[in-house]
């Protein structure tokens, strides 16, 4: 099979794209200095994996994944943070190739499992990954200070 986009990490050059996306998945404006010093911060850290997605050389998608050790996983765990595709690219297999991708680098780093946070108001998000065979197995509880 061809591969419909270009996937490839994500570079300091990319940080307003990737402001401009995640203002679009949250529907807020983080402040964009935050924004720039856990951008950058996170970029120069082994277990933070930031991915671009490109299609026609416009970037079009964005993901990221952390991996840590976990205590009551005895081991290593990947979760995705963000996976976003412009609404205008969606139903074309981007998304799925970017979670595949997220895939493999998991599997690579021997993770024992695979995590996605997705705020539940997703409906349509939820349903993606369900489809892909990720089960909803936990509640997330969540208070901001």
């Amino acid at each position: 099979m061809e591969k419909l986009i270009n996937i490839r990490k994500c570079k300091k050059d990319d940080a307003d794209s990737v402001f401009e996306i995640i203002c679009q998945l949250e529907g807020e404006n983080p402040d964009v200095g935050d924004f720039n010093r856990v951008f950058l911060t996170n970029l120069e850290n082994p277990e933070v994996h930031y991915i671009i997605a490109e299609f026609n050389s416009q970037i079009i998608g964005f993901a990221s994944m952390h991996i840590q050790n976990l205590l009551h996983h005895t081991g290593k765990i990947a979760e995705i943070q963000e996976l976003f595709i412009d609404p205008s690219h969606r139903n074309r297999g981007f998304g799925e190739e970017l979670l595949w991708h997220l895939r493999d680098i998991a599997g690579s780093e021997n993770c024992k499992h695979l995590e996605i946070s997705c705020n539940i108001v997703r409906d349509k998000a939820n349903l993606f990954f369900s489809n892909r065979g990720l089960n909803p197995t936990h509640r997330k509880f969540t208070e901001r200070l």
